[in-house]
């Protein structure tokens, strides 16, 4: 595992959840992708925190990974979603 890996994975199980955590996932799920400057822009927060939920969201396999430009793939469907939000 490589230093940005690590500090990754450090950083995702050290952190607690967002208090938006739930409604942005269902805020992406039901939207089908995850665009982090419109969902920041909609919610009135900071770039930095919407992208910290999304990384979250990565983590929890809700979301796909960074592709560039484009937007991220939603992994999961809403039957899914709520029975994982259940779990936790």
């Amino acid at each position: 595992m490589n230093k940005k890996d690590s500090s990754k994975t450090v950083h995702s199980e050290s952190c607690e959840r967002d208090p938006l955590f739930e409604a942005a996932a269902r805020h992406f799920v039901a939207d089908g992708y995850v665009t982090i400057s419109m969902f920041a822009f909609d919610n009135g927060i900071g770039y930095n925190r919407a992208c910290r939920i999304v990384e979250q969201l990565e983590a929890a396999g809700l979301v796909g990974p960074n592709r560039g430009r484009k937007p991220r793939e939603v992994l999961v469907d809403l039957p899914t979603l709520e029975a994982m939000l259940k779990m936790n």
